[in-house]
């Protein structure tokens, strides 16, 4: 069961899709963060030691602060979601406010301190540059713009290899991204088949599996929900409806640094992984089938889990090119200079190369935010390049 949900984790459009971004890569201590605080409440109303369980929620929480910080928004909203529906389950069950909190508080206070510390810590940097720059935020339109839509649910990515791929007639370079969108909310048509089959079969689970299940559930759908942006157009008007993530924004301030809300469908995708990895265990011993349906979606899984080839740009650079070594130390400013870091392109592909002949950093990566004196300089830059301005004018201003 572990390893179908393995593969339909590493096999979802949604996780191919990042492989173009390695930096935002799904992020491994989500997991972990999960599993530790299932298994903290788990253990806790079996009456069992949960102490060393609340300890790796809170390892897991800074161990992601250091991977990603929309990993980070990613744990700490499952884990929120989580403990909530465990707590509004057991009072429906009778229990009592006090006895089912205060416990979990005991446990986990320690860690929780500890873990907020640590990860105040690792934002520092982010935190001064807020306070430099009180515009250092995301604008509406952008969030908008890495928002999802219902058209994201047919995109099945670029990487994501498909039967075509598998026989090399696969379409590659350029055309391969033709018509498709970059944000992916399908989990996967085969796990999701898997998981709907899990969840109407959800009764021949036991109940402890079946509370966690539709908790995971729940969690995905708050994702899902989150992923679609700050607000949602209504049809036949002009106006929007506002979404979580717009009080999430006015409420938390770092959810304003977040531009790419289609990300939050990570919680999703976990949540259909888990169910597949359910439907196909009990379509297996409901039909009797273990031997040949297991292995069976395993091969399917694997096939779809193999990234296509990455769509590669060819960079024009001779190869007997060599850029002398700067004597100096410190950053190397590159020219020409793109009007914004948006239309960079083979230009940012020059730069990596010359930053890797000169060892020197050099300006260039598109980081969605830039500083505004970086944004004036990269218009005067351009002045210069079309004669507007005298390079002699420019650096004297910049020395200023």
């Amino acid at each position: 069961v572990s390893g179908i949900f393995s593969l339909a984790l590493v096999g979802a459009p949604y996780t191919q899709a990042q492989i173009g971004h390695l930096n935002q890569l799904p992020p491994p201590f989500v997991l972990t963060a999960l599993a530790g605080v299932i298994l903290a409440l788990r253990r806790q109303d079996e009456g069992r030691p949960s102490a060393w369980a609340w300890w790796l929620v809170g390892l897991s929480l800074v161990l992601q602060a250091t991977w990603g910080w929309y990993g980070f928004a990613h744990a700490v909203i499952g884990v929120v979601v989580l403990k909530l529906y465990w707590l509004v389950g057991g009072l429906g069950r009778g229990g009592s406010f006090k006895a089912l909190v205060f416990p979990v508080v005991k446990r986990a206070i320690l860690p929780a301190i500890l873990a907020v510390g640590a990860v105040l810590v690792l934002a520092q940097p982010q935190l001064r540059l807020a306070d430099r720059y009180p515009e250092f935020t995301r604008q509406p339109e952008e969030v908008r713009s890495g928002s999802a839509d219902y058209h994201h649910f047919l995109n099945r990515g670029v990487y994501r290899s498909e039967p075509a791929d598998w026989i090399g007639r696969g379409v590659e370079g350029k055309e391969r991204y033709e018509g498709r969108y970059r944000q992916v909310l399908n989990p996967g048509w085969l796990a999701l088949g898997l998981a709907v089959a899990g969840w109407l079969l959800r009764g021949r689970i036991p109940a402890n599996r079946r509370r966690l299940g539709t908790g995971l559930l729940v969690m995905g759908g708050v994702g899902l929900v989150l992923a679609f942006g700050e607000s949602v157009g209504l049809p036949g008007t002009d106006k929007r409806m506002p979404l979580p993530l717009e009080w999430l924004r006015t409420a938390v301030p770092p959810f304003k640094a977040f531009r790419g809300a289609w990300r939050f469908s990570w919680l999703f995708v976990i949540a259909v992984a888990w169910w597949a990895a359910v439907g196909t265990e009990v379509l297996a011993r409901r039909e009797g089938l273990t031997g040949r349906l297991v292995p069976a979606v395993i091969i399917l899984l694997v096939l779809v889990s193999l990234p296509a080839a990455v769509p590669t740009l060819e960079v024009p650079i001779d190869g007997h090119l060599r850029w002398p070594a700067f004597p100096q130390e410190g950053p190397v400013v590159t020219l020409p200079a793109p009007p914004t870091e948006y239309d960079e392109d083979v230009t940012e592909a020059l730069w990596i190369a010359r930053t890797l002949e000169t060892g020197q950093p050099v300006t260039g990566g598109a980081t969605g935010w830039v500083p505004p004196e970086i944004v004036d300089f990269r218009v005067k830059l351009r002045q210069c390049e079309e004669g507007r301005l005298a390079p002699e004018e420019l650096m004297a201003a910049w020395k200023k």
